[in-house]
């Protein structure tokens, strides 16, 4: 019996804890629990199984989000250590860097550079709000640069898209809700 990595109830590009490879036939999930990332192809054959709670190096805090690298790797986002790292399928440690902010939601898929938004959840809560409701980062995954800073363009545009939010970090033109300007 062949494994089943999404439902109709919850397709899997709407799961940002299961990551369908580049090959499509490796997927990835979060263990929560062990705070590991388990990796198995379409025959249910364990591929990889990777992480333990801690800080160092192939250590998560808390494993927020899996994405999909270009090259057959996976991109973990650990949101309370700041960190997103790469890996192989099999678990080998290929990169990790520093996210620029705290509340960095990356997109489901990266290359040399991981795209994301952070949130001011203050502002969407009611509150204050020194800027805008989301801006949108990209950050080399090698050196750390942060490669685009960018505000959103109104707060009205990204409230609608914050209530959407996983169409707007998963669906198609998941980057066009910003102008392309390079810092």
């Amino acid at each position: 019996m062949r494994p089943t990595f999404a439902t109709a109830a919850l397709p899997l590009g709407e799961n940002d804890q299961v990551v369908l490879l580049a090959d499509e036939r490796v997927a990835c999930v979060v263990d929560s629990y062990e705070a590991q990332v388990r990796c198995l192809d379409t025959d249910g054959t364990v591929v990889g199984v990777f992480g333990r709670t801690g800080e160092g190096p192939g250590e998560f805090g808390s494993v927020s989000y899996l994405a999909r690298g270009e090259k057959g790797t996976v991109g973990v986002h650990d949101l309370e250590l700041g960190r997103f790292t790469v890996f192989e399928p099999s678990g080998a440690h290929v990169s990790d860097v520093m996210m620029p902010v705290s509340l960095f939601l990356p997109l489901r898929a990266f290359s040399t550079v991981v795209s994301g938004v952070s949130l001011d959840y203050t502002a969407m809560l009611g509150g204050e709000t020194s800027g805008s409701l989301m801006t949108r980062f990209d950050v080399n995954i090698v050196t750390g640069e942060v490669i685009r800073e960018e505000p959103s363009p109104s707060a009205l545009g990204m409230s609608r898209a914050v209530r959407s939010s996983t169409a707007s970090r998963t669906g198609p033109g998941n980057g066009s809700l910003w102008p392309a300007k390079v810092i």
